[in-house]
């Protein structure tokens, strides 16, 4: 699903559930402070459950090297966020 998709559908439920007229802009504020905020909560908490979806979890990942081409690389210690899939969304699939 691409942004503006995103953008329509919170557009198309925010008006069926208010009756109020929604413009692409507020609709786009809308959805972006949705996810602004389970950013936030991501990392305030070190996760974020999205009913039905499932848990978004901030996880370490430990520092690596390899070769590649005869070119050794480092990558150092960081943080990244994992998604694990609900038992519901799971089994729909």
């Amino acid at each position: 699903m691409k942004k503006d998709q995103v953008y329509a559908m919170v557009k198309e439920v925010v008006e069926s559930a208010t009756g109020a007229k929604v413009t692409k802009i507020k609709a786009k504020e809308i959805a972006d402070t949705i996810f602004e905020k389970i950013v936030e909560g991501v990392k305030a908490d070190s996760e974020a459950v999205l009913p039905g979806i499932g848990k978004l979890k901030l996880v370490e990942t430990a520092p690596r090297s390899g070769v590649t081409n005869g070119v050794k690389w480092e990558k150092p210690a960081g943080k990244t966020i994992k998604l694990r899939l609900s038992k519901s969304l799971k089994e729909s699939l």
